[in-house]
């Protein structure tokens, strides 16, 4: 483990030196990361890459692409090396470019203000983090609406 991967997660090199990777993963990924790992080290040589989450101290997710090299055979090395660029912001802005996406299709292919509601209400949830969502809208001519989190 190097400096710049502590700083990203915010662990010092104590809190992950001699813990299993599987630690920072998600469970629902640990079982792909794990086939994807016993595939590398029965090969020598082989390279495997992967997109995946990783827990930072602080207890949000922060997404990174992988590189894994097998390396178990090289007297120099001895070991699989590891390289991951964090993707965080790229994920973030992709979620919102779908959000956005999704929300001016819905303005073209729908009539019906409470459908349309429906499909924004939809979109925003999966960027929204908050664990109620709120959608009200008014009866008025104006067509109020308005949208609420709660954590």
């Amino acid at each position: 483990m190097n400096d710049s991967f502590g700083r990203v997660l915010g662990y010092s090199p104590d809190d992950l030196i001699g813990k299993p990777l599987s630690w920072l993963h998600p469970s629902a990924e640990v079982k792909s990361i794990s086939e994807k790992f016993a595939a590398l080290v029965a090969h020598h040589d082989a390279t495997v890459t992967c997109r995946c989450s990783l827990r930072s101290k602080s207890g949000q997710w922060r997404w990174f692409d992988v590189v894994a090299v097998n390396r178990l055979q090289d007297p120099n090395v001895q070991g699989i090396l590891l390289s991951y660029q964090d993707i965080t912001e790229f994920e973030r802005m992709e979620a919102q470019r779908m959000v956005l996406s999704k929300v001016v299709h819905a303005l073209n292919e729908t009539s019906n203000l409470d459908d349309l509601l429906q499909q924004i209400h939809g979109a925003l949830k999966k960027v929204v983090y908050a664990e109620n969502f709120l959608r009200r809208s008014s009866r008025s001519a104006n067509r109020n609406v308005s949208f609420s989190f709660f954590r």
